[in-house]
């Protein structure tokens, strides 16, 4: 590694490719003597874990398996229409080999017509909302499954983006680092 710490290193390549303020802290909050390893098993954000596998260059595929697999657990907060579902199945089987990019681009033109609907009917839902006291008891719900969900996202990001491949994708982006 480099003459300093794992955490030491870790938070200077983490703030030169732009990480979050609260990762940085949380980072920063871990024992000097913390490995990478633990950093990782510990971590509860499955967002950061995502950041951190596409900042590092984690293969395209197996990134988009584990957004999926985080997507999956956030659909019920965001929309009961089984298009999108049936749209994250393609998306998973390219991640792992079984649809092509046809399937692909034609489940994303499918999605991006209902998001359009989606967001149209969420517009308007917040524009005929009956209170600021709705609105933000609906917002503090949201939040805290917010907060709840990419809890849960930590683990099928780990599970389909094991340390190793992390491990592998942060030396490769530390030796173009300077860090010593």
């Amino acid at each position: 590694m480099t003459k300093r710490g794992d955490m030491e290193a870790f938070l200077i390549v983490l703030r030169r490719a732009g990480a979050c303020d609260e990762a940085l802290l949380w980072v920063a909050s871990l024992p000097k003597s913390t490995k990478l390893e633990k950093a990782w098993e510990a971590c509860e954000r499955g967002d950061w874990l995502l950041w951190l596998a596409d900042n590092f260059g984690v293969d395209r595929k197996t990134l988009t398996l584990a957004a999926v697999r985080c997507a999956k657990l956030a659909l019920k907060y965001w929309t009961k229409d089984d298009s999108v579902k049936e749209g994250l199945g393609v998306v998973e089987r390219w991640a792992k080999g079984k649809a092509g990019d046809d399937d692909l681009f034609a489940a994303r033109e499918k999605l991006w017509k209902i998001r359009a609907v989606a967001y149209a009917s969420a517009s308007n839902a917040a524009a005929s909302a009956a209170s600021a006291s709705a609105a933000a008891d609906a917002s503090a719900a949201a939040d805290g499954a917010r907060v709840r969900t990419l809890k849960k996202c930590s683990v099928p990001v780990r599970k389909a983006i094991p340390f190793s491949a992390m491990l592998s994708a942060y030396k490769r982006s530390m030796s173009h680092a300077d860090v010593g």
